[in-house]
């Protein structure tokens, strides 16, 4: 069920988006660019590593502090610009990334 309509059968998704506009289902602007297929652009796996990367690093900085408000951080730590020595990394400066990293990879 989409909205109370019933889209039945063995549709391909342009269609049934073309019967949810017909049916009023979808209330804005139907246009061509919601049936195209975008060119797959070439990847680049240096900058993938480098975006996961960043994301391990940045959430291993951000983890000691991780829902403090910014007050806090700011009088406690200044600018964070090094690890912080947590319980999780026996009391060194070292990064220990969390589960936000291991979701994102």
């Amino acid at each position: 069920m989409d909205g109370g309509i019933n889209v039945k059968g063995n549709l391909t998704n342009s269609e049934k988006m073309r019967f949810l506009f017909s049916e009023n289902v979808i209330r804005a602007k139907e246009s061509d660019f919601l049936y195209s297929n975008p060119e797959m652009a070439e990847v680049s796996f240096d900058k993938i590593k480098g975006m996961l990367l960043g994301v391990a690093i940045g959430d291993s900085l951000g983890y000691p502090v991780e829902g403090k408000p910014p007050e806090y951080k700011l009088k406690k730590y200044g600018e964070i610009r090094d690890y912080i020595p947590t319980r999780r990394s026996n009391g060194k400066p070292v990064g220990v990334p969390t589960d936000d990293t291991q979701m994102t990879f």
